[in-house]
């Protein structure tokens, strides 16, 4: 592991045993609940996340226009967890360098045109763009 990653890593679990904070580049991750999707994660202004079907464990696949209507979850000043999160949150460094946020090794994301909370839009975009689930 490089030792940015390894910087990144250890500042993302620092935040997740820390108070809450109202520090805006902290990011503060959720599950949302609704009738009809269950319950899944979410993010800044709690912003629905998503993962990529096209993506293997800790690698990204989503390049280029992918991401600009797929923004890669970051968070360079830690992340706040929320109990119910059981599973692994971890960093990796994306081919362009971006470092980004996985979850039980895959890559997460924000829906660029879902941006209201509760939005799940992004759900099921092309049969590959699935709700991120707890």
């Amino acid at each position: 592991m490089n030792k940015a990653v390894m910087v990144s890593a250890l500042a993302l679990a620092l935040g997740a045993c820390a108070p809450m904070t109202s520090d805006p580049n902290v990011l503060t991750l959720g599950v949302a609940t609704d009738a009809a999707n269950g319950q899944y994660l979410t993010g800044a202004g709690g912003q629905t996340i998503y993962t990529f079907k096209n993506d293997t464990a800790n690698q990204s696949a989503c390049m280029g226009q992918c991401l600009t209507n797929w923004p890669a979850v970051t968070a360079s000043s830690g992340v706040q967890i929320p109990p119910e999160l059981r599973g692994k949150l971890a960093v990796i460094r994306r081919a362009d360098g971006v470092e980004q946020l996985t979850y039980n090794g895959m890559p997460l994301y924000y829906w660029a045109k879902g941006t209201a909370p509760g939005d799940v839009s992004g759900n099921g975009v092309n049969d590959v763009w699935m709700l991120a689930r707890p």
